[in-house]
């Protein structure tokens, strides 16, 4: 699962530095598009669906920061996890 997740973090951190757009953007528009509906705000789907509804509209940053946060700590953790069961794991070889 390391590459799929490192895949998904990339793209993650893409849409809040880059502006990437998000992939349910594409997605909701699409379904709007084939209902006759008009599509998402320039937003998107986050922006719609979870900015002032999960999270004031005024912390996006601060929440933004926690999930960058989250993501980095779950790493951590899992590389300390690796390495406390397998001593020899992820050492890089001397020279």
């Amino acid at each position: 699962m390391f590459w799929p997740h490192l895949a998904a973090a990339a793209y993650g951190l893409g849409t809040v530095v880059v502006g990437w757009p998000c992939p349910l953007t594409r997605l909701e528009n699409w379904a709007r598009s084939k209902a006759g509906q008009q599509g998402l705000d320039p937003g998107g789907f986050i922006s719609h669906y979870l900015t002032g509804v999960l999270y004031p509209a005024d912390r996006l940053p601060h929440v933004q920061a926690a999930v960058g946060v989250i993501v980095v700590l779950s790493w951590a953790g899992a590389l300390w996890t690796v390495r406390r069961r397998s001593p020899t794991a992820l050492r890089l070889p001397h020279r």
